[in-house]
């Protein structure tokens, strides 16, 4: 019988320990695919629900895909408005009032940190493809 991962096996709870039930050889590649499903999660989940990001100042700014997009529309918006200063708000609801040539740094900061998640992730799931034990695997953390 096929897993949710289209692999013949799962892991079985007998009472006295959780042990795999199939062939043997399907058990590295079972727990390789799911650590990779579990480091795509990891990701999508810092990138869309809770990821943040520490500026040089030391101010935390929700840094998901929607933030930087909400920063690049109020930087665009407040530059046609020709303001000097704008209020940004932060990860602890506060707002800091700051210049609109810091907002556009910003906007390259968090577009940074982004690029770093998805290297992140790279680096995760080649490891994971490089893990030749099953311990190894579990090693892996996002």
């Amino acid at each position: 019988m096929l897993n949710p991962l289209g692999i013949e096996g799962h892991y079985q709870d007998d009472g006295n320990g959780v042990y795999w039930v199939g062939p043997a050889e399907n058990e590295l590649l079972f727990s390789k695919s799911a650590k990779a499903l579990e480091i795509r999660r990891s990701f999508e989940e810092n990138l869309d629900i809770s990821g943040t990001f520490t500026t040089t100042e030391g101010w935390v700014l929700n840094a998901r895909r929607q933030d930087l997009d909400n920063l690049k529309n109020l930087y665009e918006f407040m530059t046609a408005q020709k303001a000097f200063s704008v209020p940004v708000k932060m990860a602890d609801n506060s707002v800091i009032e700051m210049p609109i040539t810091r907002l556009k740094q910003l906007c390259t900061e968090l577009q940074g940190q982004g690029i770093m998640q998805y290297q992140k992730k790279w680096q995760k799931l080649a490891a994971v493809e490089k893990a030749t034990t099953i311990e190894e695997v579990k090693d892996i953390r996002w």
